[in-house]
């Protein structure tokens, strides 16, 4: 069985490259199903994966 490895976006849509402790990480239950979100903390972006 391969692992699960979850890669994380490049940038935010403003173009901010995402390195370690440049974006938060959590989960989004607010939309029909439950989707992780990553949040920009230069600009507040963010980008929705489910």
């Amino acid at each position: 069985m391969a692992p699960l490895i979850e890669r994380p976006p490049a940038q935010c849509p403003n173009g901010h490259i995402f390195k370690p402790r440049t974006y938060l990480v959590g989960w989004d239950n607010t939309r029909d199903v439950l989707c992780r979100v990553y949040v920009c903390r230069v600009c507040d972006a963010a980008i929705y994966r489910g």
